[in-house]
């Protein structure tokens, strides 16, 4: 399994694990090494630690796994996504507190094994010059669309609380293998990180985070469906893991499909998000199109407005 492997020599060099973790990763912050341990990501002499403090001492060796497309994770696919980008590209709205984003895939939304270049927050702020840039909440690298992301601490606060609070209305575009059933459906169970491939996250009955995926099969065509996907809690690949225990995985996941997919992307996309805007309240939506590469790889038509059903005016690209 490929990972990144950090050992300990030398005793002046035994420290806290995130520390370790920081230091040694060039790009990689204290935060997200933080996070990447708190999710299980992370293995000291092959056990998982999940403790920030662990102290790692000499001679053990530090492995840490961050999930990724298996299509998406070279570094020069990433460049090449981060130089097509332009603030016309990428903003679909500025507010003073937050902006409304369309990432592309094939763009990191956060600090990778690789470091922090070509990263969202890192094109933001040295690309199109903005600054204080925070995340919020994060996409898949292989997933396309909305997100937001913080401008200002107070923002940061506010949006984190309505994500915490599970007041974001989040809805997808995905196309998956087969045709699911019972339609709509509903998935609901506990999810936590796969204990045999800690890239992949696996579902638990009385273990993990609560995870609620909702779901519409919109139309079919041969082998595959368009559906509109609504989750009500933000877990980790929530929509992919759920579909493909279902037995329809999303096209294009070679991670919880088949390695062999010949799709051209991941065909799931961040198609609408609803907040409250941390500025003055008021209630806000936005959507990002539908990528035509949907339409025109799975032989499915553009769905009608009432198909879509309720929220803003649908669009494509």
């Amino acid at each position: 399994m490929k990972g990144r492997y950090i050992t300990i020599k030398k005793t002046e060099d035994e420290d806290r694990l995130d520390k370790v973790i920081h230091r040694h990763l060039t790009g990689v912050s204290r935060s997200t090494a933080r996070r990447w341990i708190e999710e299980g990501a992370v293995q000291v002499d092959g056990m998982r630690i999940r403790r920030q403090s662990y102290i790692v001492t000499t001679g053990q060796t530090v492995a840490i796994y961050t999930p990724v497309h298996p299509d998406l994770s070279d570094s020069a696919s990433q460049q090449s996504t981060a130089s097509r980008c332009t603030s016309g590209s990428l903003i679909i709205h500025e507010d003073p507190w937050y902006l409304v984003i369309h990432k592309p895939a094939g763009m990191p939304a956060e600090e990778t094994l690789q470091g922090r270049a070509g990263t969202l927050p890192h094109i933001l702020e040295t690309t199109l010059g903005y600054s204080h840039i925070a995340l919020v909440h994060r996409l898949d690298m292989g997933t396309s669309g909305i997100m937001v992301v913080s401008r200002k601490a107070a923002a940061t606060r506010e949006l984190n609380r309505q994500f915490r609070d599970h007041s974001v209305e989040k809805k997808y575009v995905a196309i998956v293998r087969g045709v699911p059933y019972p339609t709509p459906g509903s998935i609901e169970n506990h999810l936590e990180r796969d204990p045999d491939d800690p890239r992949k996250m696996t579902s638990r009955v009385n273990s993990g985070k609560h995870a609620v995926t909702q779901y519409e099969v919109l139309a079919t065509a041969g082998e595959v469906s368009l559906l509109t996907v609504t989750i009500l809690t933000g877990r980790k690949h929530q929509i992919r893991v759920h579909l493909s225990e279902r037995g329809h995985p999303v096209a294009g996941d070679r991670l919880y499909g088949s390695p062999d997919d010949a799709s051209p992307r991941l065909m799931l996309h961040a198609w609408q998000l609803a907040f409250d805007c941390p500025r003055t309240g008021e209630r806000r939506w936005f959507s990002a199109p539908v990528p035509s590469v949907f339409f025109t790889w799975s032989g499915i038509a553009p769905p009608t407005r009432a198909q879509f059903g309720d929220g803003p005016p649908h669009n494509y690209s």
